[in-house]
């Protein structure tokens, strides 16, 4: 899986990470916003000050496998389909992700806050 081209976005390069997915790669776009509907995990790191996540890839058995890889047990692909497909993240799954996304950027991307390696 190493040579997939990944990459971190930060919460206002929203359609930068949708392009980079629909282009061929893996996107970690890092936010801190969800709905009142979103699981109790999302909403609970939101007010503690953590990011969460959108985990995008055209490619979803790709997609699916990083998901697992990362420690998402249940897969949901939300958008499935669309250039937008994607997995929401937070919590240790999100935090091996950053770790993952993080080995070809090491020196390009810091952490956000609320996520520690």
């Amino acid at each position: 899986m190493s040579d997939i081209p990944r990459r971190i976005f930060e919460t206002n390069e929203l359609p930068d990470a949708v392009a980079f997915a629909r282009d061929g790669g893996q996107a970690l776009h890092l936010h801190q916003f969800c709905g009142r509907r979103a699981p109790k995990c999302f909403r609970d790191a939101i007010a503690r000050g953590e990011s969460i996540a959108h985990l995008f890839d055209v490619n979803e058995v790709r997609l699916e496998r990083t998901a697992r890889l990362v420690g998402v047990n249940v897969v949901v692909i939300e958008k499935s389909g669309t250039a937008r497909s994607h997995v929401d993240l937070c919590g240790e799954p999100l935090k091996r992700a950053v770790r993952l996304f993080s080995v070809s950027q090491r020196s390009l991307w810091p952490l956000s806050e609320g996520i520690e390696a």
